[in-house]
């Protein structure tokens, strides 16, 4: 049997980054919109505190990234990459959310072909050379039929 005081205690408090104060303090359950708009670029957690009737406290952390900005695409050096010399690098930026007239072509960043395509054009290419080659002359018995034989 829960009394008025055990219900004043129990409550739900979300807290943003390392900000000392709540952004939401509601009583269970609680419903509230998260506005990113204003928010920087880049990884966020969430904080929540959730105090039951005996004044217990359980916490739970959410991260979450914001990607409000244009997206940003790097060609020619990867996370992590050991370099030496000059290094050729194409940066492009797109966006299309905030931007009244998007365009599409913006978003495709030129970029060569990876490795495994090269790979597997070669490979059926040489399937497609080697059938050819096998074609090329019929067995004797296939050489007088109307696929093979002379249309006269």
């Amino acid at each position: 049997m829960n009394n008025t005081g055990d219900q004043d205690r129990t409550r739900i408090e979300v807290f943003l980054d390392d900000d000392p104060e709540p952004i939401v303090t509601h009583r269970p359950p609680a419903r509230f919109q998260l506005d990113t708009t204003e928010m920087e670029d880049g990884v966020h957690t969430l904080y929540i505190r959730a105090y039951d009737s005996g004044g217990h406290q359980g916490i739970r952390r959410v991260p979450f990234t914001v990607r409000n900005g244009p997206s940003i695409a790097v060609n020619g050096l990867n996370d992590n990459d050991v370099l030496e010399g000059k290094l050729p690098i194409l940066i492009n930026s797109y966006g299309g959310t905030q931007e009244a007239y998007w365009e599409p072509e913006r978003v495709e960043t030129p970029a060569p072909a990876p490795t495994w395509v090269w790979v597997l054009f070669l490979v059926i290419v040489a399937f497609a050379a080697f059938y050819g080659v096998q074609q090329w002359s019929p067995p004797q018995e296939m050489q007088e039929t109307p696929t093979y034989g002379d249309p006269s």
